[in-house]
């Protein structure tokens, strides 16, 4: 069996198409815990946006902050509040294990992961559509629906809401996340390419 690098040297089209995925596919991340506070079983879960919308708010001041002896407008006249995003679209399985719409574990699991990450509040890692990574998020409002000619993908809208917390904490939070974002990409790059090295042997 072709590892998955060895497929993406060679220019593989189904490789190339995995990696490009895992790259620019939003993803919701569960780092297992926050601080002390567990947060479950850590997990790894891809959304396909239609929309994907970011937005944010600050607190201007009215009046000019006059520093001593001179004016000067200084940052505390702006207050940047935390970003938020309204997405649409499809909650993803591993389509490339997943290859009839008759049998969606990975599609399943990964809606009651999301499910279960609203119900109890846990604070996420998001990946947005541009690869930026937003290290503490919630889910601020989640909607799913069941439709029967997507059974290969959930769709759903949810509201993300970026949680501002002291900096003393962000640094081991920060590292942790990026220990999971690495573990989960490269355990999903060498499900997809075993996937990948099943089919070409079929061939």
């Amino acid at each position: 069996m072709e590892s998955m690098s060895k497929l993406v040297a060679q220019g593989a089209p189904g490789a190339l198409k995995m990696v490009k995925s895992l790259l620019d596919t939003p993803t919701l991340i569960n780092p297992g815990f926050f601080g002390t506070l567990k947060q479950g079983l850590p997990f790894f879960v891809q959304i396909q946006t239609e929309s994907h919308v970011q937005q944010g708010d600050a607190l201007v001041s009215e009046s000019l902050v006059i520093a001593k002896g001179k004016k000067a407008n200084v940052a505390d006249n702006v207050a940047p509040g935390p970003w938020e995003w309204n997405l649409s679209g499809y909650i993803l399985g591993m389509p490339s294990l997943e290859l009839t719409n008759l049998f969606t574990p990975f599609v399943t699991l990964n809606t009651t992961l999301l499910k279960n990450a609203f119900k109890k509040g846990y604070i996420l890692t998001f990946k947005d559509v541009g690869g930026a990574i937003y290290k503490r998020v919630a889910i601020k409002r989640l909607l799913i629906k069941t439709e029967t000619d997507t059974r290969n993908a959930v769709p759903f809208s949810m509201t993300l809401k970026e949680i501002n917390m002291m900096d003393v904490l962000a640094p081991n939070l920060d590292a942790l996340a990026d220990d999971l974002i690495s573990a989960g990409t490269t355990m999903a790059i060498s499900l997809a390419g075993q996937a990948l090295g099943q089919v070409a042997s079929m061939i």
